[in-house]
């Protein structure tokens, strides 16, 4: 019997196959938003503490259980075909990068469509506990979005991030499915240091959190007044991951002269960014998720299910 793999496997030449599994897989991630930290010869993922690379192009997923090379990923973890996995790490040549962060040149191949917007009423308000009131104001003002194309094997919820000047640069991504974990940025934002936000009135005050989701659920608490949080005057941003320079250059960018209130996870990660900006000398106000809950919206669902 005909077995197609095996005949686009013979189509992908054996060299650009090695070359996509030593293909520096470190740099790749950082170009879709995630963030590390180096140890060594080994860099930690911010965003997912278990996960170690190491020599550029080896993985171990430790609360996964699982390691391989920088195709394995990318199918495993990205929800990525063979095919579209090797080309996506080797037309951009990343093995051949001298520095995981160093600048890189991206292409903005998504589609940005209005298309199945039901599939984010139904995750965001029957899964994690969001309005519908808030999910349809999203939509209605641009912040809310579903990203398709030829790198997203689902079409995912994209959170619209503006820059200063009310500009589009890019998405924030979040798929929609349980058995299928995805997050990430559109290549587009890699380079800009800004994170999806919601602003109201002229902002004098901002807030960090680790995702969208969790700043939503933050909002929604805070609008239904279980948190006694002050929002006018404010910026809410989403960091996607723990990321200083998000932070730095949102204050810059927004020009927010006031200590920004820190609003990361109640874990290890989260404690570790606030120890880094300590360290750094970044003074901050620290907001924490009431009654040891992991993040906002775990507190929200809590609260919503009560």
């Amino acid at each position: 019997m005909h077995n197609p793999n095996k005949v686009m496997l013979m189509r992908i030449n054996k060299n650009i196959i090695r070359q996509a599994r030593q293909a520096n897989l470190v740099a790749y991630l950082e170009s879709k938003g995630y963030s590390f930290t180096k140890q060594g010869n080994r860099y930690r993922c911010m965003e997912h503490n278990s996960l170690v690379i190491t020599n550029g192009n080896a993985y171990f997923w430790n609360s996964k259980q699982d390691h391989g090379n920088s195709i394995d990923f990318l199918v495993k973890h990205l929800n990525m075909d063979f095919k579209t996995a090797v080309q996506e790490l080797t037309n951009t040549n990343l093995e051949h990068k001298k520095s995981p962060l160093q600048p890189q040149t991206v292409k903005s191949n998504y589609i940005v469509t209005k298309d199945y917007l039901n599939r984010a009423y139904a995750y965001l308000n029957k899964q994690r506990s969001i309005e519908n009131t808030i999910i349809s104001n999203l939509i209605e003002k641009g912040y809310l979005r579903i990203i398709t194309g030829s790198n997203y094997k689902y079409p995912v919820i994209g959170f619209t991030i503006l820059d200063k000047n009310k500009q589009v640069v890019g998405y924030e991504l979040q798929g929609t499915f349980d058995k299928v974990k995805f997050k990430g940025l559109t290549p587009d934002v890699v380079n800009t240091n800004l994170g999806f936000n919601i602003t109201i009135s002229k902002p004098k005050t901002a807030y960090f959190f680790e995702s969208s989701i969790d700043l939503l659920s933050f909002y929604q608490l805070a609008k239904k007044h279980i948190l006694n949080v002050p929002l006018n005057s404010s910026i809410l941003v989403s960091m996607a991951g723990l990321k200083v320079n998000t932070l730095c250059n949102t204050l810059t960018a927004f020009k927010i002269h006031s200590e920004p209130y820190i609003c990361v996870d109640n874990d290890t990660a989260g404690a570790n960014f606030k120890k880094s900006l300590r360290h750094q000398g970044i003074a901050f106000k620290n907001t924490e998720i009431p009654n040891n809950f992991k993040d906002w919206n775990e507190y929200l669902k809590y609260v919503e299910r009560a």
